[in-house]
């Protein structure tokens, strides 16, 4: 269903990239677009900053089967990103289960952006996004710089960390751009500044969304216990030899 995640660091912050399966992709349009035109749709505007007039944001509940496998893909990747991370700074890893705790989408259309923001609330955790739609002619393939209004980044989302050098050398804090790509999966920590370009094309920017708790012990487990039952949780190292092949499944 996706591709071995690769990570990436830029100075100060670590970027875990994947590409899911095509086929999967389409099966989450689809569904998607029914929900769309459902009655039962639940709108995420109220809980999210982007800015997005024409399209709209909307909540993936995990009730919905394939919506559920979207939440243990986010948590498998999440295992993987924070025990890869551990090894590289050869530290112990200290978090033993990861949730999916919010899943959503953006449909953004001409004009539609999402302003400079983080995922924080209240806790550590990561954040994933994974692009769906692309419009063909969303930003100036052709452009090697922003001059003259040359449209290379339009539509793109800039990863922005802490400051890149010494307070006397004036560098600005480090960037990292994706130029967006249908099936793209980033992982990355939630208090990671991100924003997305407006662009001014037709056609849909549509992406999948969501955030992941990291739990260290048996006493945060049972902090939403019902809800722990009710979908189960990915606890790190449990023995399962399936378990980097449940995605395989879906």
């Amino acid at each position: 269903m996706y591709t071995d995640p690769k990570c990436s660091s830029s100075i100060d912050f670590i970027i875990m990239e994947s590409q899911i399966d095509e086929l999967f992709i389409n099966s989450l349009n689809e569904k998607i677009d029914e929900l769309l035109l459902s009655k039962h749709k639940i709108s995420a505007s109220n809980k999210l900053v982007g800015q997005i007039v024409k399209g709209e944001q909307l909540s993936l509940e995990r009730e919905i089967k394939l919506f559920d496998k979207v939440h243990k893909l986010a948590e498998i990747m999440a295992e993987k990103y924070v025990n890869e991370y551990f090894t590289t700074i050869n530290t112990e890893n200290i978090y033993k289960a990861a949730k999916c705790i919010g899943l959503w989408s953006v449909h953004q259309f001409a004009g539609d952006y999402n302003p400079i923001h983080n995922h924080v609330a209240g806790s550590v955790g990561l954040s994933f996004i994974v692009w769906t739609k692309v419009p063909e002619n969303m930003r100036n393939k052709r452009a090697s710089n922003l001059y003259s209004a040359s449209g290379m980044e339009n539509g793109c989302t800039t990863f922005i960390g802490n400051t890149s050098g010494g307070i006397f050398d004036f560098l600005p804090r480090n960037p990292k751009i994706y130029y967006p790509k249908v099936g793209h999966f980033l992982i990355f920590p939630n208090w990671l500044n991100h924003y997305v370009n407006p662009f001014m094309c037709d056609g849909e920017r549509r992406t999948i969304a969501g955030n992941i708790a990291l739990y260290k012990s048996n006493e945060e487990y049972k902090l939403n216990e019902e809800e722990n039952y009710k979908y189960g949780i990915n606890f790190f190292g449990n023995g399962n030899p399936l378990k980097w092949k449940i995605c395989q499944e879906f």
